[in-house]
Formats: structure tokens, C-alpha cells, sequence
């Protein structure tokens, strides 16, 4: 067993480098969605998207991507990475808050 002091630090410890090897493992990984569209598509009766490609053969969805880029309107298909750096900058704070929070209050 581990006093508290020890424990946190190594806890970190072992969270930071997991999240690290997690982080250099995914950091050049893009989504495995590569015909993500800068436009909203049509919903459904229930506010559903309905994808792009329903009901449409291999030749139609072809043709369809091939006009949304060469139109006029400057469309374009984008991709984006495996990791939310948004959502990390924004949880990463909170989540060593509530580490330090954990041991103080372990201490009283």
C-alpha cells in the first residue's frame, strides 16, 4: 500500500503517460470518414440526417461527389483527425482539477 502523497503522484504519473502514448499514436491518424462535407445534408420527418448516399448506386454517389466539387459554389470534402483537440483543451483542465480536488479531499 501507498500513503496518499505517493499514490496521487504516481496515479498522474500513470495517466500522463498513457495519455501521451495515446496522443502520439493517434496524433497523424485522420477520421476514417474521408467524404465529410461542408454542408448540412436533408433530414428526415424526425430531424434525422438522411445520408448523401442512401438509395444511390456506386456510378450515382460517383456522379454526386464529382458535381459537388467541380460546381461553382467552391464545395469541398474535408477531413479531420482522430483526436478532438478542441474538446482536449477543453476537458484537460477539468480533469486535473478534479485529480488535485481528489486528493485533498482524501486528505481531510
Amino acid at each position: 500500500r501507498f500513503s496518499s502523497k505517493p499514490a496521487s503522484g504516481l496515479s498522474q504519473a500513470s495517466i500522463f503517460g498513457a495519455s501521451l502514448g495515446g496522443l502520439l499514436l493517434n496524433i497523424r491518424n485522420t477520421h476514417p470518414d474521408t467524404k465529410i462535407r461542408d454542408t448540412i445534408g436533408a433530414r428526415d420527418t424526425k430531424g434525422k440526417l438522411i445520408p448523401y448516399e442512401k438509395d444511390l448506386t456506386k456510378a450515382q454517389i460517383q456522379q454526386d461527389e464529382d458535381q459537388y466539387l467541380n460546381g461553382a459554389t467552391g464545395r469541398k470534402f474535408y477531413s479531420r483527425p482522430v483526436i478532438d483537440f478542441d474538446m482536449a483543451l477543453f476537458l484537460a483542465p477539468m480533469e486535473m482539477a478534479g485529480a488535485v480536488l481528489g486528493v485533498l479531499i482524501q486528505k481531510v
